[in-house]
């Protein structure tokens, strides 16, 4: 890329295919002025796999089973005459606190929280043409490039993705609320892990954990160099130069030419 910063990039491509919602339709005018990126609902990722954790249950022993009905009741702010709190406690007791009635309610609602969540993604590179095929309608749309680590809000810090070959169990019997590194890796496995199959997107993402699909607002100067692709429609290619122009910082926009020797852009900066 033609950026003068030394700082590791991101990359998001987008497309003019537009649904009937008047805020998809303005999206461009969203991003280059108003410095706001679309979070989006995770059921609708193209991995069927994606953000649909493997939950498995160990056993655990009754002591320990009746110490986290007892937190599950305070965090919950239960007096211990309720009968949830009693329904609990005696299921604790009564050693049926990993029973499969309980194991498919937890696992449905951890699922479900999920569900509830958004996630903005990115990808490790810009001159991919797969990329540009899969996520830019056929080179039709364009990309923008962001500072991973520019001055992004403590809530949506970006982290990259991994890829393994099998998809990592997640004991429900862990407590997330209370051990901290669990927590962690639970949403290390549940939402940062995917198949070596999509490893060549090295995908980076933002996660809102009970935050419903919306806008995010990215700080302006994370966003480094726009890109338009190989068969951007002249009006589109307008548009996108009339809202950068409105920025208040001045960034870069390419246009992606063939490469005449090799398989590679070639970038023309247009202002």
């Amino acid at each position: 890329m033609n950026d003068e910063s030394d700082s590791e990039m991101m990359y998001r491509f987008r497309h003019f295919q537009f649904s009937d919602s008047e805020e998809h339709q303005q999206e461009p005018e969203r991003i280059l002025c108003d410095s706001m990126l679309w979070c989006a609902d995770p059921r609708m990722f193209n991995d069927p796999f994606d953000c649909k954790p493997n939950l498995v249950m160990t056993d655990i022993p009754v002591d320990e089973a009746v110490h986290r009905a007892e937190a599950m009741i305070r965090r919950r702010g239960l007096p211990p005459h309720h009968p949830q709190a009693m329904a609990l406690m005696r299921s604790a007791r009564e050693g049926r606190f990993s029973s499969p009635e309980l194991r498919e309610a937890l696992r449905r609602g951890m699922q479900e929280s999920i569900d509830r969540s958004s996630v903005c993604c990115f990808n490790g590179k810009w001159d991919d043409p797969r990329m540009w095929a899969q996520y830019a309608d056929n080179h039709r749309g364009y990309c923008l490039a962001f500072e991973l680590d520019g001055d992004w809000p403590e809530d949506a810090v970006p982290f990259h993705v991994k890829y393994v070959e099998e998809r990592p169990q997640i004991d429900l019997a862990a407590d997330t609320m209370e051990d901290t590194d669990a927590a962690d890796r639970y949403i290390d496995d549940s939402i940062f892990t995917k198949s070596i199959h999509w490893r060549g997107e090295q995908e980076v993402r933002i996660f809102r954990p009970d935050v419903p699909p919306g806008l995010l607002a990215f700080p302006p100067s994370a966003l480094k160099a726009i890109y338009l692709g190989l068969q951007i429609q002249p009006a589109n290619r307008d548009r996108l130069v009339a809202a950068a122009n409105k920025r208040g910082q001045r960034i870069p926009i390419y246009q992606l030419h063939l490469h005449q020797a090799r398989y590679e852009f070639e970038l023309e900066q247009i202002n």
